[in-house]
């Protein structure tokens, strides 16, 4: 997937917050769906990084992927994520 047609298909994914990704994404297979879409992305009018950088952290925690990037989650946030990805 190019990068036009990835940010057209997942606009709704630069709303999530940790506290709000079943909204977003109500099932894990879409999140998955996303993270598939999205992950060789190359962004670096976004310094490189994302323009979902929350929707990609969790999307990467759920597909088992080793973390790599700067982006982290305060406590309260890694347990919002936490909770949707162990229900």
């Amino acid at each position: 997937m190019n990068k036009h047609a990835a940010y057209i298909k997942w606009a709704k994914a630069e709303k999530v917050a940790p506290q709000n990704v079943r909204q977003i994404f109500p099932t894990k297979r879409e999140l998955l769906e996303f993270w598939n879409d999205t992950k060789g992305l190359a962004w670096p009018e976004f310094y490189g990084e994302s323009p979902w950088d929350t929707a990609s952290f969790i999307a990467s925690m759920a597909a088992g992927c080793e973390v790599t990037n700067t982006f982290v989650l305060n406590g309260e946030e890694y347990k919002a994520a936490m909770t949707y990805l162990n229900d």
